[in-house]
């Protein structure tokens, strides 16, 4: 990589690619819809294939419809993946077995069909190197008050050792909790700004940064489940009460920091980590 560049792009095989800048590893994968697999910082793992990432839908299926189970996306199955497109500072890229692209700023963009629901899933590497900025939309297919359940707007498997948590909920009121106890339970469960976990084996850390406090469905809102090989964190925001009609669109987006710091010294950085206002 030119000292000009900051991400390259590899796309190893038809059913993988990666993305890389000296301290950040993303990949992606085709069985799972392209969505994300595992984040790498510093060569240790942060977010990893324990589980399914990115966005899934619950929607009950019609009549007459070859589907078995509610769950559609990602590593779920039954999404179907109409484009994915690569952009290098701008300039798209069709996907190409043993491509090898780098640049300053890449765009992965997926777009699909999740039942009644269509997606697009950008995930952006800005210049910085040091973060990513997943923005996932939505256009409405059919009517919701049909089949639809609810959608998971973001799912990220944290490594196990991201075992302490803290969450920003506005108006100075924050919320801690742990988690690595492998129990099955739900935590967190709130409307946040963020949430940064923190692992004092690794000395590591991550922060998920929203643009704006976004509404959260029931009781579910943000929550973290503690599973035995991950604690996956979920956002569930609230679809039905906007009434949404046939060809309306909506959208979320969210940035991914990962940073290294002591136990002394973790919160303070997760606090004053940036937010949308910089690259």
């Amino acid at each position: 990589m030119s000292s000009n560049q900051v991400w390259t792009v590899r796309i190893n095989s038809v059913d993988k690619l990666s993305v890389e800048s000296n301290n950040l590893y993303v990949d992606f994968s085709r069985q799972q819809a392209w969505t994300i697999r595992n984040i790498k910082y510093m060569g240790q793992e942060i977010v990893g294939e324990h589980g399914a990432n990115g966005s899934v839908v619950n929607a009950t299926p019609r009549k007459g419809m070859n589907q078995k189970g509610h769950w559609i996306g990602t590593g779920h199955g039954k999404e179907k993946v109409t484009s994915f497109t690569i952009f290098v500072d701008n300039i798209p890229h069709e996907f190409q077995k043993g491509m090898t692209l780098s640049g300053k700023v890449i765009t992965i963009r997926k777009k699909s069909i999740m039942g009644p629901l269509g997606h697009t899933a950008q995930i952006t590497f800005p210049e910085s190197g040091a973060c990513i900025i997943e923005k996932h939309s939505y256009i409405v297919l059919e009517d919701l008050s049909e089949r639809f359940c609810f959608i998971y707007a973001f799912m990220h498997c944290n490594n196990n050792a991201l075992d302490q948590w803290v969450a920003l909920l506005g108006h100075g009121k924050e919320q801690e909790g742990q988690v690595g106890k492998k129990d099955n339970k739900f935590s967190l469960k709130q409307d946040i700004e963020r949430v940064i976990f923190y692992s004092e084996a690794l000395n590591k850390g991550v922060v998920y940064i929203y643009p704006e406090i976004y509404r959260g469905a029931d009781t579910f809102k943000n929550s973290i489940w503690d599973r035995s090989h991950d604690n996956k964190l979920y956002f569930r925001p609230e679809v039905m009460d906007k009434n949404f009609k046939v060809g309306d669109r909506f959208e979320f987006r969210l940035k991914v920091i990962p940073f290294s710091a002591q136990r002394t010294n973790w919160k303070e950085i997760g606090r004053t980590l940036t937010g949308f206002d910089t690259k």
